[in-house]
């Protein structure tokens, strides 16, 4: 065997071979997120905050002590913190590498307008008005014949 045929059969597919799985190992980089959640001001932890990379569904919640993990395959830069009461914030992270962020949420003041609450009349009396209007109409005696199923349960227990 010549060496040209050599580096040809062995070689070559060799050394391909290897390339390929060094180019998909780097873009199969594993991003990890580690961090907290915390009120600015009290310095608490808040449980349940929604911690997602931006513009996609890739996400968590922090635990009750405001912690959360957070890894993925996919290629984003831009994390965001989000919780009802608090204003949102956006992190900038590095790519394909496990860090630690922390948030620290600051609340939001919202005032809702009044609400008026008017006493309505409960759906069910109308059914029941319209029972009592065709009970006559629908009297079983008034037929030559009826049938009906009926259903039985039946409860042992065992002292």
């Amino acid at each position: 065997m010549s060496s040209l045929t050599v580096v040809n059969t062995y070689i070559r597919p060799f050394f391909l071979f290897l390339f390929f799985i060094a180019v998909s190992s780097a873009l199969a980089q594993e991003t990890i997120i580690k961090g907290k959640v915390t009120d600015v001001n009290s310095g608490d932890p808040i449980p349940f905050v929604n911690v997602l990379f931006k513009g996609t569904s890739i996400g968590t919640t922090t635990d009750f002590d405001g912690n959360f993990l957070l890894k993925t395959n996919t290629p984003k830069d831009t994390l965001l913190a989000s919780y009802i009461g608090y204003k949102s914030r956006i992190k900038v992270i590095t790519k394909g590498i496990s860090q630690i962020v922390n948030f620290q949420l600051e609340e939001e003041v919202t005032n809702l307008q009044e609400v008026v609450v008017l006493a309505g009349e409960n759906p069910a009396f109308e059914i029941l008005r319209k029972v009592v209007r065709n009970k006559n109409e629908n009297d079983k005696r008034k037929l030559s014949a009826y049938e009906y199923d009926t259903y039985t349960k039946i409860e042992v227990d065992v002292d």
